[in-house]
């Protein structure tokens, strides 16, 4: 049976939301009905062109300034209960995304665990508040879907430069939740994350569950043939 159409879905389904979130008091801006649309349509021209570093600029954890910034809409126009949906129409059921059921499965679970981490750097950073811990055990999941997905041979070779985001933000979020740990809650929620952090001062345990995440990525793609 021909599933929906992938434009109806969000159109229908994103107005209905805009209106429920207007009654809430959130700006029309935020909601407005290709958020999410727009965020596959540029997906699947990476796909099209096999542009690996397109694709792993998709799923870099930049933290979205103003609703002009492409990511703010791709966070803003979903919710906990709908991602999953959402994103199923973006991978599974996206006719132009010219790939395997199973590949698009392993898509779909990469992007929703995205989605995820950049809700919670969202909050993080416009409320001033939450958990770099959390944010850390978020992007281990993109990190664990990512892995699956090359393990399975489900991701061709020229989306490699994914392993690259996932390694290096993999390092960040570690030593900002260790840092936080050590400052007893000091969530440093400016969003700039300083790659040369020092993280060895006091206990470092993340940023050690992170060297043995990236020994899997690096075991990983020494192994490959």
């Amino acid at each position: 049976m021909d599933q929906p159409c992938a434009k109806h879905f969000w159109k229908e389904s994103f107005h209905g939301r805009r209106n429920n979130q207007q009654l809430h008091g959130r700006s029309n801006s935020e909601f407005t009905t290709n958020n999410m649309e727009n965020y596959f349509a540029t997906f699947t021209a990476s796909f099209k062109s096999e542009n690996g570093y397109h694709i792993a600029k998709a799923i870099t954890p930049d933290v979205p300034r103003s609703p002009t910034d492409f990511l703010y809409g791709f966070v803003h126009s979903t919710s906990h209960d709908q991602i999953e949906a959402d994103v199923r129409y973006g991978t599974i059921y996206n006719n132009e995304l010219s790939v395997s059921k199973n590949e698009a499965r392993a898509w779909h679970e990469v992007i929703v665990n995205f989605w995820r981490v950049m809700d919670a750097l969202s909050q993080l950073d416009e409320a001033h508040s939450g958990a770099w811990t959390s944010v850390y055990d978020l992007w281990k999941d993109v990190v664990n879907a990512l892995l699956r997905g090359y393990s399975a041979g489900h991701f061709a070779s020229w989306t490699i430069p994914c392993l690259y985001a996932a390694a290096k933000y993999l390092r960040t979020f570690a030593i900002k939740a260790d840092d936080s740990l050590q400052q007893n809650g000091s969530t440093g929620a400016d969003g700039h994350f300083n790659d040369d952090a020092d993280g060895e001062s006091g206990r470092n345990d993340k940023l050690e569950d992170a060297a043995r995440q990236i020994n899997r990525i690096f075991s990983l793609c020494i192994s490959d043939r």
